[in-house]
Order: C-alpha cells, then sequence, then structure tokens
C-alpha cells in the first residue's frame, strides 16, 4: 500500500464540510489509505471495521454502515452491489493506479452518474473557496433520499404477514435494502413498495402455495432473499407470477 498525502484543500473542501458525522468524516481519511489503487474496497461493514477500525471497540459494524450511508449522501463515496456483494468506491478518484486491474469489480453502469473522475481525494482540489464545483448545465441531480428501513419493514410486515417477520435488521440486510431504494428513482417510494409486495403476495410460488415436485418441500422465502439483487430483478420480471410459472420474463410498466 503506497503512502498517500492529503492536500490542505481538504480542510474546505464542501463535500467534506456536508458530512455532519465527525466519526463518518474520520472513516472517510481512513478509507483514503485503505482502498486500492482505484479507490475501491468491500463494503461489507464487518469487513470495513476492521479493515479501518481494528482496534476501537465503539466502532461496531452497524455504525461503520450508518457512516458510509452520511459519506454517500455526501457525495465522498458510492455503495454498489456485484452479485449481491457490496462494495464501495471513493468519488473524484485520482490516484495513479501500479496494478492494471482492481480486485474488486467495477461499479455498475448506472453508478457512473453518482461519480465524477477528478482528484478531491488524495489531491484536493475544488474550488479554492470551497464547497461543490458546479454541475454541468442540465446535469443536476438531486439527492436520493434516505431510505426509510423501518417503513418499509412494516409494509412487508403488513402485506406480506404469513412471511418470516423481520427480528434483526443486519448491516447486511440495510446493505442490500439500501440499495435496492438506491438503484432506481422510480423504488424510493412507500407506494411503490407497497405494490412490489402485492405482488409478491399474489405469487402462489414465492408464498409457498404452489405443489411442489415430487420428494421437494414448498418454496418459502422472507424479506433478505426479496430484496437479493437477483431474486428482486427476476420478481420485478414476474418470472414468479401465477400465469408464467418459472419460465422466461415478460416486459412490465413500473
Amino acid at each position: 500500500m503506497p503512502t498517500r498525502y492529503l492536500k490542505p484543500g481538504v480542510r474546505d473542501s464542501g463535500r467534506i464540510e456536508a458530512v455532519q458525522s465527525p466519526d463518518a468524516e474520520i472513516l472517510y481519511y481512513r478509507l483514503l489509505v485503505s482502498v486500492d489503487d482505484f479507490g475501491r474496497t468491500d463494503a461489507r461493514p464487518l469487513m470495513v471495521k476492521s479493515l479501518c477500525f481494528p482496534i476501537r471497540l465503539r466502532a461496531t459494524a452497524d455504525k461503520c454502515m450508518q457512516w458510509m450511508q452520511a459519506l454517500e449522501s455526501a457525495k465522498l463515496l458510492i455503495l454498489y452491489e456485484v452479485d449481491g456483494k457490496p462494495y464501495l468506491q471513493l468519488t473524484k478518484w485520482d490516484n495513479k493506479p501500479r496494478a492494471e486491474h482492481s480486485k474488486y469489480p467495477d461499479p455498475p453502469t448506472d453508478a457512473d452518474n453518482r461519480m465524477q473522475m477528478l482528484p478531491v481525494t488524495v489531491t484536493e482540489t475544488e474550488t479554492e473557496t470551497g464547497g461543490n464545483p458546479p454541475a454541468p448545465a442540465g446535469e443536476a441531480k438531486p439527492m436520493v433520499p434516505p431510505c426509510p428501513h423501518e417503513q418499509i419493514i412494516e409494509l412487508y410486515h403488513r402485506t406480506l404477514p404469513l412471511f418470516p417477520q423481520v427480528v434483526k435488521w443486519t448491516p447486511t440486510r440495510i446493505a442490500k435494502l439500501q440499495a435496492r431504494w438506491r438503484e432506481d428513482k422510480r423504488q424510493q417510494s412507500l407506494a411503490w413498495w407497497e405494490q412490489f409486495f402485492k405482488d409478491v403476495a399474489e405469487s402462489d410460488f414465492l408464498c409457498g402455495r404452489a405443489r411442489p415436485q415430487p420428494g421437494q418441500k414448498p418454496f418459502h422465502t422472507d424479506l433478505e432473499w426479496i430484496i437479493t439483487q437477483g431474486n428482486f430483478v427476476k420478481i420485478l420480471e414476474k418470472k414468479y407470477s401465477n400465469n408464467r410459472g418459472q419460465e422466461g420474463p415478460r416486459k412490465v410498466a413500473l
């Protein structure tokens, strides 16, 4: 791991100033010296805790997840998921990589809309007066509203009362629901999630009402399975609807 330096501009960075939590800001500085040459690392909260706070007991995995979300809200990093595993990418990363490829997967294409590969981390070069650089005309993007985890869980319990109840909302589950909420503007609505759970309730297969294959038990699922990326997409594509079974997807209006 090469030695990395911060330049004085970090003191009046508008993005860093937007971070309300001192602990989240500390995490950011520790990530700067922990990520790979491409500004990426494993975003599982336990991994971030062990990487950045190996001897700080109060820096729990749950708190690391909250601090990462605060840094994402300030546009200092993005959280993304590939094959069901969470990763993070520091935004505007300008470190010159020694390796040809990162050992972590590239962010999905849609993440490009939330990244600007300009120097602000290792070499801070925002405007000298501080503040965020002005967005190009016609490219201003609204902030993603915080994911209302508790309200979505409540909708799940109310709409699918026979499904397993959520007892512990773990950092892994937090990351998965946060990713589903963030990846599409239409999914940033409680009304959307209520209809989504109603669609799940109509599926005989997902609700364990379908006749199983000989020698197999009826299929049963839970909220974590539903919001896992691959399963979530299949539900949106109606692969589990009663008139499609588990065959191919059909086009749907979302």
